[in-house]
């Protein structure tokens, strides 16, 4: 009998409570007041007053920002007011959670969705939005950076010129309590200012006077040179305005000499990422070259066994971090590259990429390319070599660039053989100090005393690291291209004819006449 009654005691109790549960379910649903999810399950739709599940801001798909913000509101408060207390139980947690999905798609004008991260407490659900509920449950909130600044306000959605949301803020109820949500806005990639060729604009109005008289004398009458150079670039360019648009530079910073410098592969490029390393006192204090004896600690504290490495130049020299102040510098530095003959560039890539059988960098794969080029191109059958002649090597290269036009196809597509104009972006970056391979001593004893480099003023001479068994590519010319059919040569030309006329540089008629027979 007793055991009846305990049955049936917590019988009643159990249907007491099913009964208590559902009229408090029925009692929220009658007053509108319950959230309710869409059929996608990303937007939560709250039946309220005056709104119906099919009204436009309940509908099934992403709601416009005001939209989302104002549901958003409006549960946060529903919720408060229901609550009335410190506490939260089970459904209550669930509506909070139900809260965070909502907010889980609020959009900028252009219809970009953005993620709000919201941790609950610690006996609720973790989602990618939720709301962190703390102990008095005082608060809750969304927080997150906007810009890389923490930025809050009482105002409902702020979304400036760009369509990027600043800032979202819910006002929970009459107190100073509030629960706010801001987006995170990716930060724009910062581009090259876009400079077109001045014509030596800056050598021209050059003051000299603060050099020394024999270094004020040679300047004065190289910098008519390199004026007429910067001219060239001006009149080539001024035809051709499509090239003055923006582009990714690999530029060496060097901000404590006011320069900026483009390498130029196998155009005395290794030879000044030395330089740039010597001016770092790079390796001044290496441990491991100590115990060498002098003369071969000098020949190898700029080797890529010790670190010596372009990478590294471009690590030593960075640009500034804040936009404003990068954009600043590279308009006021001296902006300089290197330039030889195009066609000895050509003929030095063969020789260095071609002719060995591990190229540097291995990264590129040129031995992958050598085998390639074999395969496609080599018809003569009495031809052992385990290289590509230098005239199937020269086919590869109008082949596979017959169809690049911009510099961006170039730059994306070619390894070490990019035109100049195309790899320094040369139209829209208005270089004032153009030295020519031809001339490198006279023309970098000018850069070097312009630009006050006292560590390379001491050298008594340059590092020749472009040289390839102590023989210039120049005097090689005549004995590769006399390999080449007049159409090849022709068409070679074509292909960095910009660079021809940009730096002035000429065709020489007798590579034509002593070409090799069609």
């Amino acid at each position: 009998m007793k055991l009846f009654e305990c049955k049936h005691t917590r019988f009643i109790a159990f249907f007491s409570f099913v009964c208590a549960y559902f009229y408090y379910q029925s009692a929220i649903y009658q007053s509108k007041k319950v959230p309710v999810f869409s059929p996608s399950g990303n937007v939560m739709v709250l039946e309220r007053e005056g709104v119906s599940p099919n009204h436009p801001e309940s509908h099934a798909g992403v709601p416009q920002v005001a939209d989302a913000h104002e549901t958003l509101t409006t549960n946060v408060r529903i919720l408060r007011n229901t609550s009335g207390n410190a506490t939260y139980d089970q459904q209550q947690k669930l509506q909070l959670f139900t809260i965070g999905r909502a907010a889980e798609r609020i959009v900028d004008k252009e219809g970009r969705s953005n993620n709000v991260s919201v941790k609950m407490d610690e006996e609720a659900m973790t989602s990618s939005a939720s709301v962190k509920v703390d102990g008095e449950a005082r608060t809750s909130s969304v927080s997150v950076k906007v810009d890389e600044e923490a930025r809050t306000s009482s105002a409902s959605v702020k979304v400036d010129e760009e369509a990027r949301i600043s800032s979202a803020s819910v006002k929970v109820n009459e107190e100073p309590r509030t629960s706010s949500a801001s987006v995170m806005v990716k930060k724009p990639r910062w581009e090259f200012p876009v400079l077109q060729p001045s014509g030596g604009t800056f050598l021209k109005h050059l003051n000299l006077s603060t050099y020394d008289r024999k270094d004020r004398r040679f300047l004065e009458v190289r910098r008519k040179l390199m004026i007429r150079r910067a001219e060239t670039l001006r009149q080539v360019c001024t035809k051709r305005p499509q090239l003055a648009k923006s582009s990714v530079l690999h530029v060496v910073w060097d901000t404590k000499h006011n320069v900026i410098w483009c390498p130029l592969h196998k155009v005395a490029s290794t030879s000044w990422m030395v330089n740039f390393l010597r001016l770092a006192h790079f390796n001044d204090n290496n441990t491991q070259l100590a115990s060498l004896r002098p003369s071969l600690r000098k020949k190898m504290k700029f080797t890529p066994k010790y670190g010596a490495k372009q990478d590294k130049v471009y690590e030593l020299y960075p640009g500034p971090e804040d936009p404003l102040v990068r954009t600043q510098v590279f308009k006021n530095s001296l902006r300089a590259l290197v330039v030889r003959h195009p066609f000895t560039r050509i003929i030095s890539a063969y020789r260095d990429k071609m002719l060995k059988m591990i190229p540097r960098p291995t990264e590129h794969r040129f031995r992958e390319l050598q085998l390639d080029i074999i395969a496609k191109y080599r018809k003569n059958n009495t031809e052992t070599s385990v290289f590509p002649t230098f005239p199937e090597f020269v086919q590869y290269i109008i082949d596979s660039t017959r169809d690049l036009h911009t510099a961006s196809d170039w730059v994306n597509k070619v390894k070490c053989w990019t035109p100049y104009w195309a790899h320094c972006n040369v139209c829209a970056s208005d270089y004032n100090i153009v030295l020519k391979l031809e001339t490198l001593q006279k023309d970098e004893k000018f850069f070097i005393t312009l630009a006050n480099m006292t560590e390379l003023k001491k050298l008594k001479s340059q590092e020749w690291r472009h040289l390839q068994d102590g023989i210039p590519s120049d005097n090689l010319v005549h004995k590769y291209f006399k390999q080449l059919s007049k159409f090849q040569i022709k068409q070679l030309h074509s292909r960095y004819h910009l660079d021809f006329l940009l730096f002035d540089y000429k065709l020489n008629k007798k590579l034509l006449k002593n070409a090799a027979p069609e």
